[in-house]
């Protein structure tokens, strides 16, 4: 009898794997017969199919976790070994679609550990214990640490190529390519997409329709829209197809961006509408965090800027100080700035030698290279051990936050938010080292003007600095790039000033389609004739002030506007000082 059960529950999983509603009643019939015959094992193989039914056919996460839970409350000790693993496992990947990360791991995690007690495990064992890793390097790509789900990855392929299963192999090439387009090696993420989509150009399923999506994404990204569209439409036919409204959200997005992108707004708006419908059916999937992004990505996207700002200002972004992480960057930049240095001066005794001089010269070009990779190099060495702090601070404030008093707990959030805040800090540095394109979001410049004023607290007060800011607009601009922006100017503007109240004035116009933001100061000032070789990299002027710099910041400035296409400029502030005239594209 409870043979034939379990051949039904196998039938059951069958028709689930292709969405057929047939698969429901089947597993009641199943549940019902198990609960005549007492039969406790049964009726948790049971709860497991409910839940993986209403997980993948109805995405009711909340309900799937319900039958998960009943499930893990029927557990006994004699409980066969596979049951409790299928339970945990279940439990964990109900709760990752949920975005519980720390919950899906910890589940996820009990059951590899229950796993490897199976000292001599068979092939359908060895099927779970590889998705269970392959689940966990899921999990750590969600989160950003990509070293751990690289090790969780290799061994779920080394897995499934052990008992040869295709299915599993691919998944874990397609999560490889993922990676690479998360850390945005995007030609190594095209290879790999690509060579699957073409060997499985007549598959239906899920993986496929999320490869395809990935791959029109990048070439989004690349503004190569009409190949982004082609494999756009071609994931949207599939997710139709096969019902995965969830994912289908994602489509509609990415099509509604790329609508706009194009100039086509009755499209994108159609598309927009759409994901809203989804959103409003399936509100414990879209978090408020997430709404908020998708709406002021779309507005902006849309062109309806002010729209954009409305959402863009209630999401809550954690602020750090910057200036740990500024300070060790400083710290590279001077050391970058010494072996330039000597490499100069090895030069000039060598241009006696004529015959030499063509490779020396070769070598300080390639020394001068070699600074922009620095910054590259180090932000990713300093963002490793920060993802890991980053997520075991997260893990152990969900354990510990009940246990301290407001205080404690306040701070225990301050160093959560510190962390994430500095790893965001450390990934645009990154992407920027690479060249990577600047990701353009409405700034008010008046926050980030507060924002300079709490960073630079203790050299305002040492100096008796005054800053005077009127009411500033709303850019289209990389928050932390423009940080860098106005801290620069504004700490030159106090240091190279011989004045008992060093002023600074920041004001604003807006002058033939741009926004006009000058920075006005009562300092030494910067000679005409020097005040275009000031911003080349390592360039300084001797001064009254008698500060030193690196000859970094200003070079930095100006790198930073021309990314945001605008400019910026030096004139003189009558009877003393400097003014830098910064311009901003108005849209």
């Amino acid at each position: 009898m409870n043979s034939v059960l379990h051949d039904k529950l196998t039938q059951a999983h069958a028709l689930s794997d292709i969405r057929d509603a047939a698969a429901e009643p089947l597993i009641l019939e199943v549940f019902q017969q198990a609960i005549a015959l007492n039969d406790y094992t049964l009726i948790i193989d049971a709860y497991l199919e409910l839940a993986d039914f209403q997980l993948r056919q109805k995405f009711n996460f909340q309900k799937s976790l319900e039958y998960s839970l009943l499930a893990k409350d029927l557990l006994k000790a004699d409980t066969p070994l596979n049951t409790e693993i299928n339970v945990y496992s279940s439990i964990g990947k109900v709760l990752h679609r949920l975005r519980d990360y720390i919950g899906a791991q910890q589940n996820y995690l009990q059951a590899l550990e229950l796993s490897q007690r199976i000292e001599q495990p068979d092939s359908k064992q060895l099927e779970v214990r590889s998705y269970l890793n392959y689940y966990m390097a899921v999990l750590n790509s969600n989160i950003g640490m990509y070293d751990f789900a690289s090790g969780f990855l290799a061994k779920a392929k080394l897995g499934f190529e052990s008992i040869e299963l295709q299915k599993g192999i691919l998944v874990c090439n397609q999560l490889q390519a993922s990676h690479h387009y998360l850390t945005k090696d995007y030609d190594a993420a095209l290879k790999i997409y690509e060579k699957l989509i073409e060997d499985n150009k007549d598959a239906k399923e899920q993986w496929l329709e999320v490869a395809l999506d990935y791959v029109g994404q990048i070439y989004f990204l690349m503004e190569q829209y009409d190949r982004a569209e082609e494999y756009l439409l071609r994931a949207f036919e599939i997710r139709k197809e096969i019902g995965d409204e969830i994912r289908l959200g994602h489509t509609y997005f990415a099509m509604a961006q790329l609508y706009y992108r194009t100039g086509r707004i009755q499209g994108g708006d159609e598309y927009f509408g759409l994901l809203r419908k989804l959103i409003e059916k399936y509100p414990y999937f879209y978090s408020e965090s997430l709404v908020l992004e998708i709406n002021w990505k779309l507005y902006g996207e849309r062109g309806d800027f002010e729209t954009s700002y409305n959402y863009y200002r209630q999401v809550k972004i954690p602020t750090a100080d910057p200036g740990v992480l500024e300070s060790m960057m400083q710290q590279v930049f001077e050391n970058e700035h010494d072996k330039q240095q000597q490499a100069l001066a090895h030069l000039q005794e060598l241009e006696k030698l004529n015959h030499e001089m063509s490779s020396y010269a070769r070598q300080l070009e390639s020394n001068n290279k070699d600074l922009k990779t620095y910054a590259h190099t180090t932000s990713h060495d300093l963002r490793e051990p920060l993802r890991m702090v980053s997520a075991y601070m997260t893990i152990l404030e969900s354990k510990i936050k009940e246990k301290l008093n407001a205080d404690e707990r306040q701070f225990l959030h301050f160093a959560v938010d510190g962390s994430k805040r500095m790893d965001e800090m450390i990934t645009r540095i990154l992407n920027s080292a690479k060249g990577g394109a600047v990701a353009l979001k409405p700034v008010d410049l008046n926050k980030v003007i507060n924002q300079v004023r709490v960073n630079l607290s203790r050299l305002i007060s040492e100096k008796n600095a005054e800053i005077h800011a009127t009411d500033l607009p709303v850019v289209m601009a990389d928050d932390i790039q423009l940080l860098q922006v106005f801290q620069n100017l504004v700490t030159n503007a106090i240091k190279y000033n011989t004045s008992p109240v060093p002023s600074i004035v920041i004001s604003s116009d807006k002058q033939q389609g741009y926004q006009i933001v000058c920075v006005a100061d009562n300092g030494v000032g910067i000679p005409e004739e020097k005040r275009a070789s000031v911003f080349e990299l390592f360039s300084r002027v001797q001064n009254e002030s008698g500060a030193e710099g690196t000859g970094i910041g200003l070079s930095t400035v100006k790198g930073i506007m021309e990314k945001l296409k605008g400019t910026i400029e030096i004139e003189g502030n009558l009877p003393s000082g400097t003014v830098f005239k910064l311009r901003f594209p108005a849209h």
